[in-house]
């Protein structure tokens, strides 16, 4: 027998969205007031089927919200991905457009601004495998950079990628170019603020954009891309 048909057309206006999310999806990433407005089609006998399947358009806005076990501005200070579930990051306003077809909600319009960061970027959204991959530039305002006046300028690009529940946040130095303001940015920092020469961070960021203006190895790329 062909598998039942289902279509959803929602509009969503100021609900909390961590009950929401959780109850629905098991997904605890996000919290804050959401408005959502959804056009999918599916088909399938249970749930796992229809995600798979599901197609449309959907459009999300967290306002006054929280990104939960993610301290994006203590990573791009930090130069690292040690976090807990106890870090989170702050925001006024979070918004998302996405294409979904065949269970994968894609998305190049993410916009964020927050107290301490603002960022645009792309991912995806794996319904089927409740996974993510999401590359995001934030830029740390001055209240953030108060302490880092060299890195003020310079986007670091970021990588979220994993489990829904439970995602992994690291900079993607792999992905940065070798020209512009970002590299002399980063240059400055490895540097001077991270130790230049000496090893570590510091080293590692000069060796990647030597100060001669060499590029980076060709086929250097990040490990997840969305």
């Amino acid at each position: 027998d062909e598998a039942p048909r289902h279509a959803l057309q929602l509009e969503l206006t100021r609900a909390r969205a961590l009950p929401l999310l959780s109850g629905l999806a098991g997904f605890t990433l996000l919290d804050g007031t959401a408005s959502a407005t959804l056009d999918l089609r599916g088909g399938g006998r249970d749930l796992a089927g229809i995600r798979r399947s599901l197609s449309g358009s959907a459009a999300l806005l967290v306002e006054n919200g929280r990104l939960n076990g993610v301290d994006i501005p203590g990573v791009v200070r930090s130069m690292a991905g040690r976090l807990s579930a106890a870090d989170t990051t702050a925001f006024d306003r979070l918004s998302l457009r996405f294409q979904v077809q065949d269970g994968r909600a894609t998305t190049q319009e993410l916009a964020f601004a927050g107290p301490l960061v603002t960022a645009g970027g792309s991912g995806v959204v794996d319904l089927a495998e409740k996974s993510i991959a999401f590359r995001i530039e934030p830029r740390l305002n001055r209240a953030a950079a108060r302490n880092l006046p060299r890195i003020l300028d310079v986007s670091l690009p970021v990588i979220i990628n994993g489990a829904w529940d439970a995602p992994q946040i690291h900079v993607d130095l792999a992905g940065l170019t070798g020209e512009g303001g970002v590299s002399q940015g980063l240059r400055d920092i490895g540097s001077g603020l991270l130790g230049g020469n000496a090893g570590g961070v510091g080293g590692l960021l000069d060796a990647l954009m030597p100060a001669e203006g060499a590029r980076r190895p060709p086929g250097a790329r990040s490990r997840v891309r969305p």
